[in-house]
């Protein structure tokens, strides 16, 4: 990205966060107490205002202001994120099951939902 790569050295950590965490419009990515939760999406929002890209939509385990989410369940490229408890996990796909004969074509869009992001 030419935005991150014309930046201040002081935002380093920062820029290879952003760099290493995006995909397509989407930002994942974790730290590891709310200072840094601060930190990052402070700097993550001044870095990318820069090129005009408007950071919003913040979802975090932890309450804290500038987080639009913090309880319950969200959907993290296409895996279920479970605030409240911290965990991962896939769409349950048992009733899809039993509705089916199973062949390789089910088989195979079955798996496909679970690695696509944006599928359902």
């Amino acid at each position: 990205m030419h935005l991150l790569e014309n930046c201040p050295p002081e935002c380093n950590e920062i820029i290879q966060k952003l760099k290493e965490s995006f995909y397509v419009d989407n930002l994942v990515s974790g730290v590891f107490n709310v200072n840094e939760l601060e930190q990052f999406i402070e700097k993550s929002k001044n870095i990318m205002s820069r090129g005009c890209f408007n950071l919003r939509g913040f979802e975090s385990n932890v309450v804290y202001k500038n987080v639009d989410k913090n309880s319950g369940c969200t959907s993290v490229l296409g895996i279920i994120w479970d605030l409240d408890n911290d965990t991962l996990s896939c769409l349950n796909l048992q009733p899809v099951l039993g509705e089916l004969r199973i062949t390789k074509r089910v088989i195979l869009s079955i798996v496909q939902r679970i690695f696509d992001p944006i599928g359902k």
